[in-house]
C-alpha cells in the first residue's frame, strides 16, 4: 500500500499561523457587499485557493452558487441582486497547506442567515476562520491522490458524521474502510475515548455509498456528545482491482 498521507498537529498548526498578509486593517463593509476579511487570529489569506457563496432565499430548493472575488487581502461576494426577504448563504474557502511538497487541503464552511434589504444595504464583514475546530467557521480536511482521481473529504469535528469520498473511476476500486477515533489527551499520555468505522466493498463503490454520505458516522456523532476528547485521528484504506493502487489515509489532530 501507498501513504497517500499524515497529517500532524505540524500541518493543522500552520494553517493558523498569521502571516504577514494579517497585519492589514480590517476592511469596513462595502454596501452591497458580503466580504470575508483576514485579521490577526484567523488563517493567513496567503493559503487561500479559493471560496464560494451559495445564496437561497427562504421557501426556495434552487441556490444561487457564486464564485466569491479576491479584493486586495479578503474575499468578496456582491449581494446588490438580491430581493428583498430572508436568505441564507452557505460560504466554503478552499485552502492549501503551508507545508511544502503536501498535497493536503482543508475547507471551511460557514452558514449566515441574511435579511434583504437591510444586511445588502448596509453591506457586511465576516471574519475568516481561526482553523480551530471550535470555531463558527467549520474546519475539514480534504485528500486527494496524486491525480485527484480521489479525493477525501471529512470534518474535523467529531460531532460532524459526513464523509464525502469521491472517485473520479469507482470501478477501479473494490473496498473502503473508513474509521475516526477520539483521545483524551493529558500531558504527554492519550487515552482512548471512542471510535467507529465504516466500510464499503462490491457494488457499494460504483453506487456511490460513501459520495457525501451525511450518516456515515452517526453513531460516533452521537456518542462523542457526551464523552470528554481534545484529540481526533482519522484512518482509511481504499484498495484497487490492481494491488498497485491501493491508498492508505491518515490525519491525527488537536481539538479545541
Amino acid at each position: 500500500m501507498t501513504l497517500l498521507l499524515a497529517g500532524f498537529l505540524a500541518g493543522l498548526n500552520a494553517c493558523r499561523k498569521e502571516g504577514k498578509d494579517n497585519d492589514e486593517p480590517e476592511p469596513k463593509p462595502e454596501a452591497g457587499k458580503l466580504q470575508v476579511s483576514f485579521p490577526p487570529g484567523t488563517i493567513s489569506f496567503s493559503l487561500v485557493d479559493s471560496a464560494v457563496i451559495s445564496l437561497q432565499p427562504a421557501g426556495s430548493a434552487q441556490p444561487a452558487r457564486i464564485i466569491m472575488g479576491r479584493t486586495n487581502k479578503w474575499l468578496q461576494a456582491d449581494l446588490a441582486g438580491l430581493a428583498n426577504g430572508n436568505w441564507t448563504a452557505r460560504l466554503t474557502i478552499y485552502t492549501h497547506s503551508a507545508a511544502t511538497g503536501s498535497s493536503i487541503g482543508m475547507n471551511y464552511a460557514l452558514t449566515k442567515e441574511l435579511v434583504v434589504p437591510a444586511d445588502r444595504d448596509k453591506g457586511l464583514n465576516i471574519d475568516g476562520p481561526t482553523g480551530r475546530v471550535s470555531h463558527q467557521w467549520k474546519p475539514s480536511v480534504v485528500i486527494p491522490n496524486a491525480d485527484r482521481s480521489v479525493v477525501l473529504t471529512v470534518p474535523l469535528d467529531l460531532t460532524d458524521p459526513l464523509l464525502d469520498l469521491q472517485l473520479a473511476d469507482a470501478g477501479r476500486w473494490e473496498y473502503a474502510y473508513f474509521e475516526k477515533n477520539a483521545y483524551r489527551k493529558e500531558g504527554q499520555t492519550e487515552h482512548p475515548v471512542t471510535g467507529h468505522f465504516v466500510e464499503c466493498e462490491g457494488e457499494c463503490l460504483p453506487a456511490g455509498t460513501l459520495a457525501n454520505n451525511r450518516l456515515a458516522f452517526a453513531q460516533m456523532a452521537e456518542d462523542i456528545g457526551r464523552l470528554p476528547h481534545n484529540r481526533g485521528e482519522l484512518f482509511g484504506m481504499l484498495l484497487g482491482k490492481n494491488s498497485n493502487d491501493d491508498l492508505t489515509f491518515f490525519y491525527k489532530y488537536d481539538i479545541d
